[in-house]
């Protein structure tokens, strides 16, 4: 029986196949009742690196070297990533929502339950969750 040789089985397919990711819709409740409409959003799964690079982004050390972790506002960056549809980069719903950021609007316009469903779906499209994350973090750092 030949071996199967996984690098060859890997060149064969096209990299958008291979580096595709991951989707999924959520239903926003609150502003599905507040629009009116079926407010619906598009997630989408983040890479390692997405996710190491906003931890960094996200944390600082004190004056023990301990790293401290801002947890909403790396939520809000990760739903920031995570959105795909609708772009809530859109500088005219940030100054509808009268906020300075985009980071600041999705925290805005999610209720606390939304935020934290949101940000455990893209963690699960991702094939990660926080603990995992934070873990690898550290295994990088050691």
């Amino acid at each position: 029986m030949a071996e199967i040789n996984l690098v060859d089985i890997l060149l064969s397919k096209d990299i958008e196949t291979l580096t595709a990711r991951e989707t999924s819709t959520y239903v926003v409740e609150s502003l599905s009742k507040k629009a009116n409409t079926n407010f619906e959003i598009t997630l989408q799964a983040l890479t390692a690196k997405d996710f190491m690079r906003l931890r960094k982004q996200c944390s600082t050390t004190d004056k023990k070297g301990k790293t401290i972790m801002d947890e909403s506002k790396f939520a809000a960056n990760v739903l920031l990533e995570g959105i795909k549809s609708p772009d809530l980069h859109n500088e005219a719903l940030v100054r509808h929502y009268k906020v300075a950021n985009p980071a600041e609007l999705v925290l805005s316009m999610f209720t606390v339950g939304e935020i934290g469903d949101m940000v455990t779906k893209i963690n699960e499209l991702s094939g990660n969750n926080i603990e995992d994350a934070e873990a690898v973090e550290e295994e990088v750092k050691n």
